[in-house]
């Protein structure tokens, strides 16, 4: 055992710099799992406290899209496993911008260049909920907007944008919000 000991440190010792190159690209690898697996969570949890108008509510499934690509890869589809409101979980991975009227919520990467004006004016018409990681997100009209401070996954909300889109949102879920945009409407 103690000569294993010591042959592992002289290996240690004239591979550290693979090692070292090895170890942090599995750290890399684990943070980017972790905070892909944490806003997968984080989209679930924000359905549970949605409430849908009646076309929505009546739909056989409860769809997550991803518009125009699907940064969570095949992760995203272990949600496929569960249900939000009584409907089973469906995700569509959506190519072209007239199919977010068939959605619940639609998340949006930061790096997509998509006309976000668009987007959101046909999510607001057909009730559906628009997340992204996009910055300013909430500024430009979207709904929720994911966003990483301290190693931590926070939220925006705009409250406004939800309302047109006949969305209600729970209480609890507003006062989890780091920031909540609230126009006053005279």
């Amino acid at each position: 055992m103690k000569k294993l000991i010591n042959y592992l440190a002289y290996c240690l010792k004239k591979s550290s710099i693979v090692l070292l190159c090895f170890l942090s690209i599995q750290v890399q690898a684990i943070e980017s799992a972790s905070e892909i697996q944490l806003k997968i969570i984080y989209l679930y949890n924000f359905s549970r406290f949605v409430q849908w108008p009646e076309p929505k509510r009546e739909m056989n499934t409860f769809n997550y899209c991803t518009y125009p690509r699907n940064p969570f890869g095949k992760i995203l589809f272990q949600l496929e496993n569960r249900k939000i409101q009584h409907q089973n979980i469906k995700i569509k991975e959506l190519e072209e911008i007239d199919d977010i009227q068939s959605c619940h919520v639609v998340f949006i990467d930061a790096l997509s260049n998509v006309n976000l004006e668009k987007v959101i004016l046909i999510a607001k018409k057909h009730y559906v909920l628009t997340i992204s990681d996009q910055s300013n997100f909430v500024d430009k009209e979207g709904m929720i907007q994911l966003y990483v401070e301290k190693d931590k996954i926070r939220f925006k909300l705009n409250f406004n944008s939800s309302q047109a889109a006949f969305l209600t949102i729970d209480s609890k879920l507003i006062k989890l919000a780091s920031t909540v945009l609230r126009k006053n409407i005279k």
